[in-house]
């Protein structure tokens, strides 16, 4: 018994086989049920319950793909946790190769006593250098408050609320028929009554 539990344990944790597939956003379907339990003033009785179907692919092509239905809270996670991971990796590669090209530059100014009378900002520099190698999400800008999508792959309610009579409350919603999936504003913690417009 141990050991087939430790072989079962093993199975799942091997996921190497993962790197040779690709994963396709198929479709999104949405669907609004009761509320089980009741919630606060702003929580409404209506939930929106959403999916995500999408397909591992083999990534070097063919047609042997695999179709799969995940709640799209845990897909939207899984994919922009990834995005992060692969922007941030870019931004830092990126930075070193301004910072190399910044010392360069430094030194040959140097070297011919070029002197820019303070022109030479390496913030300015950086931000120049991977804004021109397309990189323009890693321009970092004083004072930015960055907009953080994770906190609204489930329905949370907006911080910005400008409306002192309102809550609003922002989370993901299915759109263009199942072939997108946006934010959207909603008028209840189970962003499942959209916002009016305005």
């Amino acid at each position: 018994m141990a050991s087939s539990l430790h072989q079962q344990q093993q199975e799942e944790r091997d996921n190497t086989w993962m790197w040779q597939y690709s994963i396709q956003f198929t479709t999104c379907h949405s669907a609004t049920t009761l509320r089980q339990e009741g919630g606060g003033d702003d929580m409404g009785p209506l939930i929106a319950n959403n999916s995500i179907e999408f397909s591992l692919c083999p990534t070097s092509g063919g047609s042997n793909c695999a179709t799969y239905v995940a709640p799209m809270e845990d897909f939207l996670n899984a994919y922009t946790e990834a995005q992060m991971a692969e922007e941030e990796y870019e931004c830092e590669v990126a930075r070193e190769t301004c910072e190399y090209q910044w010392e360069m530059q430094q030194n040959q100014n140097q070297n011919g006593n070029n002197n820019n009378n303070g022109q030479d900002n390496e913030q300015y520099y950086y931000n120049e250098c991977v804004t021109a190698a397309g990189k323009d999400y890693c321009v970092e800008y004083e004072g930015q408050e960055d907009f953080e999508i994770q906190e609204y792959l489930e329905c949370a309610e907006f911080e910005g609320n400008a409306d002192g009579y309102v809550n609003y409350f922002i989370g993901p919603y299915c759109a263009n028929g199942g072939k997108e999936v946006r934010l959207g504003v909603f008028m209840d913690g189970g962003c499942a009554v959209p916002a009016s417009d305005g």
